[in-house]
């Protein structure tokens, strides 16, 4: 699996749902319709979805952090249960997910792959999850984008 494009994204902020585990469950999964029955909670900019994955130091093997949520810019409160994370500023190689929610780990182990062949040593410690209008629950025809920052 190669990236799609690469692309510079400016920081920003991410206002949603925060999960911690290894989403051993489905968690995930089950948080994203939590979020979006609270979405209109959240002040939103833009009409993308974002995912924040965020590996965690000194935690179990496959434990990390996870926010679902929507690019906000300005806001007065944040809604209670919810957080705000900052996307910094990056480079990314930008990868297509296609298809079901079982081969979402075989997209992550190939693109593990490729950065351990591009010989690139990410130091950012997360990624990005974009869900664009092309995202269909995981339908069959459906795509969304994970960012790997590479600078």
């Amino acid at each position: 699996m190669e990236p799609i494009k690469y692309t510079d994204l400016p920081a920003f902020k991410v206002m949603g749902l925060k999960y911690h585990g290894d989403n051993a469950h489905q968690e995930i999964s089950q948080m994203w319709g939590e979020l979006n029955k609270r979405s209109s909670e959240i002040p939103i900019k833009g009409e993308w979805a974002y995912g924040v994955c965020t590996m965690l130091k000194d935690a179990p093997p496959g434990v990390f952090e996870y926010v679902a949520g929507f690019k906000v810019e300005d806001y007065e409160r944040v809604p209670e249960g919810m957080v705000v994370v900052d996307v910094p500023a990056n480079h990314y190689a930008v990868f297509a997910h296609h298809g079901s929610l079982e081969t979402l780990k075989a997209t992550y182990e190939h693109i593990t792959h490729w950065i351990h062949r591009a010989a690139l040593n990410p130091q950012s410690g997360y990624d990005l999850e974009v869900y664009t209008e092309e995202f269909k629950d995981f339908a069959p025809d459906s795509i969304f984008y994970i960012y790997e920052p590479t600078k």
